[in-house]
């Protein structure tokens, strides 16, 4: 998957994101950081790649990587509720202030098309 880097085709690089999940997680997640970045419109991504995300966060044991991206879903998905955001961090004793900041960063990255992983410093989380 050496060629993704390569790949200017967002949804082509979140289907080789979704093979990667599975044998290398830290891979899959610059793949979607970079299809991410790709999109020109944020009404065009699909829902799936958030949640995927925070899924990667959850099992690598990053919650505050999880809790960012489930509240970067519920913003784009008016159905999905706050409240498995909230119990994680409660649960887990997040920083939820600075983290609900970097969600509104992130949104607006998206919503502006100007979505870069590294100036958002996404690495920190």
């Amino acid at each position: 998957f050496v060629a993704s880097d390569r790949v200017s085709d967002p949804e082509l690089l979140v289907s080789v994101a979704s093979a990667q999940i599975k044998s290398d997680q830290a891979r899959a997640m610059a793949t979607l950081y970079r299809a991410l970045g790709l999109y020109t419109d944020s009404d065009d991504i699909d829902v799936g790649i958030y949640h995927s995300l925070a899924s990667i966060g959850m099992d690598s044991e990053n919650y505050r990587l999880a809790y960012v991206w489930y509240g970067v879903a519920e913003e784009f998905d008016d159905s999905l509720p706050d409240i498995q955001r909230k119990q994680l961090g409660q649960s887990f004793n997040l920083p939820v202030d600075i983290l609900d900041r970097v969600v509104e960063d992130i949104v607006s990255a998206l919503n502006s098309n100007t979505f870069n992983a590294e100036k958002l410093m996404l690495n920190k989380l």
